[in-house]
């Protein structure tokens, strides 16, 4: 499944020097986009749900079992200290 959150609100702070940074993002649960075509084909996941199926998923993923969203129902993601990497691998220069 692919989940896009498009209500990203949140701060990046990066140091002088360009090698470390800080960030607080989030976005609300209730505002995920579940298997959208074009999100699927990008990740390389075929083509189109059934839109049952995608409403299936939908309500699992904010449900009890899951994402709980009805008592969650913001997912923020926190890095106090994050840090360049060079190299081919990363995509750094």
């Amino acid at each position: 499944h692919v989940l896009v959150a498009r209500d990203v609100e949140g701060a990046v702070t990066v140091a002088p020097d360009g090698r470390t940074a800080r960030f607080e993002l989030g976005f609300p649960v209730e505002g995920l986009a579940v298997d959208e075509p074009a999100a699927r084909a990008a990740a390389g996941l075929g083509g189109p749900l059934p839109p049952e199926d995608v409403a299936g998923v939908r309500r699992n993923l904010l449900g009890p079992e899951v994402l709980d969203a009805a008592r969650w129902p913001r997912v923020t993601l926190r890095a106090d200290a994050a840090t360049r990497v060079d190299g081919p691998e990363s995509g750094g220069t």
